[in-house]
């Protein structure tokens, strides 16, 4: 009993130390966190080393990671002396840093096998289908396989190359010259010649170029992904489970089997222009890629140190045939298909070098800034625009009928901007959705009038005096299955398993048109739509989806040039009427 009392004498003893210990410690707390400085990023970088965090530059010099080969042929060109290994069509020229640019590595010096060795110094690498077999096997090959021949001649400012693989006989011509603007890189389609059974997949150009060992060189690769992104050269990293590999316009939605697309799986970002880049050394040495052809069918690729090798390098890859699964019956079986036609892709990717203030991807949005022919942002005299958007009306399925639902009359949209331009905001940029009796989302994609439920003409007019600026959002690429306008059976345009485009909502299902359908249905509302007091039509899809129609032997190719010609004509037109005038951004340059 005795030694029962003495142990919880302790215990509590121990209760009352610990809870007194506790104290202390928390009023110390609260005294630190109260009296001391915020801390710095080196105490919590744990909870920011992350890509959604701006990190610090490592601005240290860089040196040379390759030198000058002795052997090697020397072209004078527009960008001075430039030394080719002709036996794999590799480069190396100094910029005005003395910095050395290589299409390889210093392989000589590196870990890699006799084959990867081979592997990086070539300029191209293709992958083939070989339609003898059964399940269509791939066979990658570079310049320096087996059995590859070359024949090369020096041109004015650079060299080509005809280039014929060994195992598929795959003839090729590989243009590159060095100009004032940058370096020139061509793989015109015209030049492709595939006489075997062997079939051309994708192919790979110059995907050593700039790569960096580890992190010897302080700097980064940078991919438009989303908002942009800047992967850093680090060590190798085991734990890597992939390289990065994505599709510059998207993913080809023609080759998909899902009947629904709105269950096709994304990533949440996507690559928003066709360029790329590299830095070694910042605000010292970079390299900026720009593809001027052959994107509609091009991936850019990120080899991460530690997975395929271990070099960190960015490249671009341009597919011309796929394997895609075509459905056999209801059940959802499908057998593999082989496309049978050669994606017309006329490579050209022009690398620029940047040096000092301009090396780092600041300089490489002015570069491309420069390349598109677009003029800096200059200030507004009636201030920074608020651009303002607002849902009309809108339909949803009743028991019996269907039930309107007005969310904003042109009354209430004007009230709106009236009471914004009473606070001092001025440039009003407004954009008006469910401008028909159709609603929000049945109307695409026909526009012919606006509805009544919202109010009268005056009072639309009455809205188009008070804001700025007014734009009506029209769809007439996506059509409602609760919508006119427009034939299932005639009009859809097909994947090339012969499917329907289809999204499924659960209201309705959209399907993609094909493209001479969207052009009559774009024609027909601007010539109802032009009779109201707008500034424009604000088209959704048509800037940021892409997508090939095989029923009419349409291909991206044809999908970007159509729309744009659509546009002109619409230009050419209606700019002739009072108050009415439509906007283009000028062309990427092709």
């Amino acid at each position: 009993m005795f030694r029962r009392i003495e142990f919880r004498i302790l215990l509590t003893f121990v209760l009352v130390l610990s809870l007194s210990f506790l104290m202390t410690w928390v009023v110390l707390a609260v005294e630190v966190e109260t009296d001391a400085s915020l801390p710095g990023f080196w105490n919590i970088s744990k909870y920011v080393d992350s890509n959604r965090y701006t990190h610090p530059d490592n601005l240290a010099l860089v040196e040379n990671q390759v030198t000058l080969p002795d052997d090697a042929t020397i072209i004078d060109t527009e960008m001075g002396q430039i030394y080719l290994d002709e036996e794999a069509l590799s480069f190396q020229f100094t910029n005005e840093n003395n910095y050395i640019w290589s299409s390889t590595i210093d392989y000589e010096n590196s870990e890699l096998s006799p084959n990867w060795k081979r592997r990086v110094r070539s300029a191209l690498h293709i992958e083939s289908f070989n339609t003898n077999s059964n399940n269509f096997a791939l066979t990658e090959e570079f310049v320096l396989s087996e059995g590859t021949k070359t024949t090369t001649k020096i041109i004015q400012n650079g060299f080509e190359s005809r280039i014929t693989f060994g195992i598929s006989r795959i003839s090729l011509l590989l243009r590159t010259t060095f100009t004032k603007e940058g370096i020139f890189v061509e793989v015109p389609d015209e030049e492709i010649k595939e006489e075997g059974s062997f079939k051309l997949a994708n192919l790979k150009v110059y995907p050593f170029f700039g790569a960096v060992l580890e992190d010897r060189v302080p700097g980064y690769v940078f991919v438009p992904d989303g908002v942009g992104a800047l992967v850093r050269y680090r060590p190798a990293d085991p734990a890597i489970i992939a390289n990065y590999e994505k599709e510059i316009y998207g993913q080809n939605l023609g080759y998909l089997v899902e009947s629904n697309l709105n269950r096709t799986i994304l990533d949440g970002s996507i690559i928003q222009t066709p360029v790329f880049g590299f830095v070694h050394g910042i605000n010292q040495n970079a390299i900026f890629g720009n593809i001027l052809s052959g994107a509609e069918y091009g991936n850019l690729n990120i080899y991460f140190s530690g997975k395929t090798t271990l070099y960190t390098t960015i490249f671009p890859e341009f597919v011309y045939r796929r394997t895609y699964k075509q459905p056999v019956d209801r059940a959802g079986n499908t057998i593999s298909l082989f496309q049978n036609f050669r994606n017309k892709v006329n490579l050209q990717v022009l690398y620029t070098p940047l040096i000092d203030e301009e090396a780092n991807y600041v300089g490489m949005a002015k570069l491309y800034r420069d390349q598109l022919e677009l003029s800096p942002n200059k200030s507004n005299s009636n201030g920074i625009p608020l651009k303002l958007e607002t849902i009309g009306l809108e339909k949803t399925p009743g028991v019996f009928f269907n039930k309107n639902t007005v969310m904003t009359t042109f009354e209430d949209f004007k009230n709106i901007i009236f009471d914004l331009k009473t606070e001092g905001i001025d440039n009003l940029i407004a954009v008006y959705s469910g401008f028909t009796n159709s609603g929000l989302s049945w109307s695409a994609p026909e526009y012919t009038s606006l509805s009544r439920k919202l109010g009268k003409t005056k009072n639309f007019e009455d809205l188009a005096n008070e804001a700025t600026e007014l734009y009506l959002v029209t769809e007439f690429i996506k059509a409602s299955s609760k919508a006119g306008g427009y034939s299932t059976y005639n009009d859809l345009s097909k994947r090339i398993n012969d499917q329907n485009y289809t999204y499924q909502n659960w209201t309705d299902t959209k399907y993609l048109l094909e493209h001479r359908k969207t052009e009559a249905l774009f024609n027909k509302s601007v010539e109802a739509l032009t009779k109201y007091k707008i500034s424009g039509l604000a088209v959704k899809s048509m800037g940021n989806l892409l997508y090939a129609d095989y029923k009419n032997d349409l291909y991206f190719e044809d999908e970007t040039l159509q729309p744009q010609e659509m546009l002109d004509k619409a230009i050419q037109r209606y700019c002739t009427f009072p108050g009415h005038c439509f906007k283009r951004i000028p062309p990427i340059r092709r």
